[in-house]
């Protein structure tokens, strides 16, 4: 439990709560096109991605640092040096919800994934490319399926 308090951790519970809250809230007005098209999409993605970030903290090895000094510490990837995973993926959100304006929401999807996938460290190009492309398409089936709005897409 001490781990699921820690700093990072508790930021994401903090607005994997307050996502919650706002789809619930928004859901209890009614189920109009807007609220099932725009708001519960991007609710239901946004608590997925902060539970598989929780799970992958919650499965990591605690990492104590080094009394001898024979292990240095893992530098972060080259792209978020200096940057936490939450705030990345925060702003990589924000820009998912901006693109579902101008682009497909399968594509947009899939950018977000790609993005994501690489800004916490991934660098497998063929991962980079099969994951996204699939867990994306497959998100958009899903919501299609889910929703009785004809959604932007390209399947």
């Amino acid at each position: 439990m001490s781990r699921l308090l820690r700093g990072e951790n508790l930021l994401v519970l903090v607005l994997m709560t307050i996502v919650g809250v706002y789809v619930g809230d928004t859901l209890a007005g009614g189920f109009s096109v807007g609220n099932l098209a725009f708001v519960l999409p991007v609710g239901v993605i946004a608590l997925g991605l902060g539970a598989s970030v929780l799970v992958g903290q919650m499965r990591s090895p605690t990492q104590c640092p080094s009394t001898d000094g024979a292990t240095p510490p893992a530098e972060p990837p080259p792209s978020r040096q200096g940057i936490s995973p939450a705030v990345g993926m925060s702003v990589l959100l924000v820009a998912l919800v901006l693109a579902l304006d101008v682009a497909p929401f399968d594509v947009a999807t899939w950018l977000f994934l790609l993005a994501g996938l690489w800004w916490l460290g991934e660098r497998r190009t063929w991962f980079l490319v099969i994951y996204p492309l699939v867990t994306g398409f497959g998100i958009a089936l899903v919501f299609r399926l889910l929703l009785p709005y004809p959604m932007d897409t390209l399947i």
